[in-house]
């Protein structure tokens, strides 16, 4: 009997290998958008996915190298600013050490307005020059002014003790003047020492460089400087009185004389808190006998 054939009794069996054709849609466009997206995701420096900042030489070594080249550039702007204002610092003191020697040859009239409450007093006028000391010594020219006479009793005695506070205030007014004016060569190399001096917006060919602390703690200057002409325009002050410890204003303008010397012409000294204002006029510069 003949035997039949195993490959024709037994059924074929289905393909085990799916049609690929069949079992999934073809996205031909769809793979291409997905390599295109890849593409752009992938950093142009560093090869990796801009998003995968945690792999090894990825975002993370590129946020570390912006950093780094911030900080640089911040240190070459600093190290710049630096040199420029210790470059204008240095002609500025140059300049107030001049005058300053200069200023000794001279005597000078100052005439002092105290105005309180709005009211201005009588002028007190004195011939200035500097003591071997290098304090400038007044001595009153004229006849001082009329002392009032007030009313005895309590009334007097208060008045009178008010008297003499004014006159208290106003010595501390002129003390804490001679801090500031003339600037000091010394104490402006100590203030930029001390990393208190920078650089502010001037105008043109002006200079203006800003002192905190300079002379007392919490205060500050502002001082104008005419680099082409080398001289002090301008000065600004924010600082306190000594005694009372009142907040006190001050400006100053300068002026040259024949010779070049630089000095202060007009200071005005404003304490709110009393409502006092000293105004002091600078003039009639002669030189001293022997100079």
């Amino acid at each position: 009997m003949r035997r039949t054939s195993d490959a024709a009794t037994t059924p074929k069996r289905a393909s085990m290998r799916p049609d690929s054709t069949a079992a999934m849609p073809i996205r031909t466009g769809a793979k291409r958008s997905d390599r295109s997206a890849m593409k752009r995701n992938r950093s142009p420096i560093w090869g990796h996915r801009a998003g995968s900042i945690n792999r090894p030489g990825g975002g993370r070594l590129l946020v570390f190298a912006v950093a780094l080249a911030m900080v640089a550039g911040a240190s070459a702007s600093f190290a710049q600013q630096g040199g420029m204002l210790q470059q204008k610092l240095e002609a500025i003191q140059r300049s107030a050490q001049m005058n300053r020697t200069r200023l000794r040859q001279y005597q000078w009239t100052e005439t002092l307005v105290l105005t309180l409450r709005g009211e201005a007093k009588p002028a007190r006028v004195s011939l200035c020059h500097y003591g071997p000391d290098g304090t400038v010594r007044k001595t009153p020219v004229g006849p001082p002014p009329d002392a009032q006479q007030y009313p005895g009793g309590l009334r007097g005695r208060i008045m009178d003790r008010r008297t003499d506070e004014l006159k208290g205030y106003l010595q501390d007014a002129q003390e804490v003047m001679a801090l500031y004016v003339p600037p000091d060569a010394a104490q402006m190399q100590q203030s930029f020492k001390n990393g208190n001096a920078s650089l502010s917006e001037g105008g043109a060919g002006t200079t203006r460089i800003v002192f905190t602390n300079y002379a007392k703690p919490g205060d500050q200057m502002t001082l104008s400087f005419d680099m082409r002409a080398k001289r002090i325009v301008s000065l600004s002050v924010n600082s306190t009185m000594s005694e009372s410890r009142d907040p006190v204003s001050l400006t100053v303008q300068f002026a040259t004389l024949p010779d070049g010397t630089n000095f202060p012409s007009q200071t005005t000294l404003s304490a709110p808190a009393r409502q006092i204002q000293v105004a002091t006029t600078n003039s009639n510069y002669q030189k001293l006998a022997g100079q």
